[in-house]
C-alpha cells in the first residue's frame, strides 16, 4: 500500500467508528505513525506530528461540526502542515532559473520539463546545457529541448561551464528569449569542485531563482542534501522528482519542512508534461483518494483544444456516475489519454484512482491504438448508444470494417462495460459522500476554459472531504 492509501485507512477508521475517545485517537495515531515511518519520514518528526494531533484532537469542537469531523480535520490539517517546506509562489516569469543537484536526481529532465511548463504559459524559453562533466548531457538535453520545442544552447567542445553559460545567455538574449534555464553539472556528492563550479556560474548568470533538484527515492536524506547545498551555494527552493514511483516520497517531502526549503515543483511521471506546481493541500488530497479537481482542470485547460471542449460541453458528470458511459465518451477518453496520461491518473485527480483494476490501469498504447481503429468503424448511432446496442451482426461488421478480429471488438466492448460498472460503484460509494456538499449545477455548468483560478479553488474546497 502507498503512503496515501495508509493515511486514508487511518482516517476511514475514524469515519467508521461509533465513539470518538482517547483510545481511538491513540489507535489512529499509531496507524499514521506506521504509514509515515514506512515512507521514510524522520522519526523525531513523526513523534512531533503525533504529539500535535493528540493535543488538538480534544480541543473545543467548532460550531457546526461533530467531534468525528473535527478529528478528521485535525489529522488532515496537521499532515498538510508538515508536508513540504514554506509555501511560496513564483512570479509568472522567473526570467532566470539555475538548476543544481547530484547525479541521478533527474535534473536534466527537469530542465526540459520546466521549459515546457513555461512555454505552455506563453513564454519564449531557452535552455543552456552547462553540464560539461557528463558526456551524454549535451545530447540528452538537446533532444529533450527539441521535444519541448524550446531554444537550446550548448557547446560540446567547451569544458568550462561558466564560459558556456556566458555564451549561452548572450545567444538566447539575441534570440529574444524571455526565460533562461541553466542546467548545471552534478556529481556523486557535493564536493569542492562542484561548489566552485556552481558559484562561478551563479556569478556570471545572476539567476533570479536557484532550484535544487532532488529525487524522492533518497527519502529523508533530502534533508542533508538540501542543507549542504544551501550552506555551500545557496538555493531558493526545491524541485522533487520521481514522486510518482517512490515509496520514500513522504520522507523527501517532510525533510523539506525540517530544512524550511520551499518546494516549488514536483515531477509526477516520465512524460515531459509531468511537472506541476507543488501544493501540499492538493497533493495530500490526491494521494489519499479525495481528489484534486483544481489540478485536473488546469491540466485539461493546458491540453484541450477549443474543438474538444465543444465536443465535451454536453457531457453530464452525473450521468457518467450513473453508468451512462457510451462508446463516444470512451473514444474521447482515448484521445485525451496521450495528453493527460493514463486514465488512472485522471481518476486520481477525481479521488477514484484506487477503484480501478490493474487491467484497466495498464491499458497499453498498443491496445489504445487498436481500440481507436475499431471505434472508427462505429456508426454515429453506435457510438452514442449503450453496449447492449452492439449485436453480434454489428460486431462482425465492425471487425470487418476495422480489419480487426471479432474477439478484439468484444474485448473493447467488455472494457467499456467494466468502466460503466466502476462508475456506478463510485456513484454509490466514497465519491458520493465526498461530493455531498457540492451543488450538482457546479459540475453541470463547469467549463474549464472559462474558469479562473479562484473558481477552481472554490470547487476544489467543496469537493474536499470534511
Amino acid at each position: 500500500m502507498s503512503l496515501g492509501e495508509k493515511l486514508r485507512d487511518a482516517v476511514d477508521k475514524v469515519k467508521q467508528s461509533v465513539h470518538v475517545d482517547k483510545q481511538l485517537v491513540k489507535e489512529v495515531i499509531k496507524e499514521i505513525q506506521r504509514a509515515l515511518i514506512t515512507s521514510d519520514v524522520n522519526i523525531k518528526l513523526v513523534l512531533e506530528i503525533s504529539k500535535e494531533i493528540e493535543q488538538k484532537a480534544f480541543e473545543n469542537v467548532p460550531t457546526g461540526i461533530t467531534r468525528k469531523e473535527h478529528l478528521v480535520k485535525v489529522f488532515y490539517d496537521t499532515l498538510v502542515k508538515y508536508i513540504g517546506g514554506e509555501t511560496k509562489e513564483l512570479e509568472e516569469n522567473p526570467e532566470k532559473i539555475l538548476l543544481c543537484g547530484l547525479f541521478g536526481s533527474g535534473k536534466t529532465t527537469t530542465a526540459a520539463k520546466l521549459a515546457k511548463f513555461y512555454k505552455k504559459r506563453g513564454l519564449k524559453v531557452g535552455v543552456v546545457c552547462a553540464d560539461t562533466y557528463r558526456p551524454a548531457a549535451y545530447d540528452q538535453l538537446k533532444q529533450l529541448c527539441e521535444k519541448a520545442d524550446v531554444v537550446f544552447y550548448g557547446d560540446i567542445e567547451e569544458k568550462n561551464a561558466s564560459k558556456v553559460v556566458e555564451a549561452g545567455v548572450s545567444y538566447l538574449q539575441k534570440n529574444n528569449v524571455n526565460l533562461i534555464i541553466v542546467d548545471s553539472a552534478g556529481r556523486s556528492a557535493l564536493d569542492e569542485e562542484l561548489t566552485k563550479e556552481i558559484k562561478d556560474i551563479y556569478k556570471i548568470f545572476q539567476p533570479k531563482y536557484s532550484f535544487l533538484v532532488l529525487s524522492a527515492d533518497v527519502g529523508q536524506a533530502v534533508k542533508d542534501q538540501a542543507q549542504a547545498f544551501n550552506e555551500s551555494v545557496g538555493v531558493d527552493g526545491v524541485v522533487i522528482t520521481k514522486l510518482d514511483g517512490s515509496a520514500k516520497g513522504g520522507g523527501a517531502l517532510t525533510a523539506c519542512y525540517l530544512t524550511k526549503s520551499p518546494i516549488y515543483f514536483i515531477g509526477t511521471g516520465e512524460k515531459i508534461e509531468d511537472l506541476e506546481i507543488f501544493n501540499a493541500d492538493r497533493y495530500l488530497s490526491r494521494i489519499m483518494g479525495y481528489g484534486d479537481i483544481s489540478s485536473l482542470l488546469e491540466k485539461i485547460n493546458e491540453v484541450t483544444t477549443q474543438e474538444q471542449l465543444e465536443q465535451m460541453k454536453d457531457v453530464n458528470p452525473k450521468d457518467i456516475l450513473k453508468g451512462k458511459f457510451n462508446f463516444k465518451l470512451f473514444k474521447q477518453q482515448l484521445s485525451f489519454t496521450k495528453k493527460l496520461g493514463p486514465f488512472s491518473k485522471v481518476l486520481g485527480f477525481l479521488g477514484a484512482g484506487n477503484k480501478l483494476s490493474e487491467e484497466q490501469k495498464n491499458l497499453g498504447q498498443e491496445k489504445i491504438n487498436k481500440f481507436n481503429i475499431i471505434l472508427d468503424s462505429f456508426t454515429k448511432e453506435e457510438l452514442e448508444n449503450d453496449t447492449d446496442f452492439i449485436t453480434k451482426s454489428r460486431i462482425k461488421r465492425i471487425a470487418s470494417g476495422s480489419g480487426k478480429k471479432y474477439e478484439d471488438v468484444k474485448e473493447m466492448i467488455s472494457q467499456v462495460k467494466k468502466m460503466k460498472k466502476m462508475f456506478r460503484k463510485m456513484s454509490g460509494g466514497d465519491l458520493k459522500n465526498l461530493s455531498k456538499n457540492i451543488n450538482p449545477k457546479d459540475l453541470e455548468n463547469m467549463d474549464p476554459s472559462k474558469m479562473d483560478l479562484s473558481q477552481m479553488k472554490d470547487l476544489s474546497k467543496k469537493l474536499k472531504y470534511k
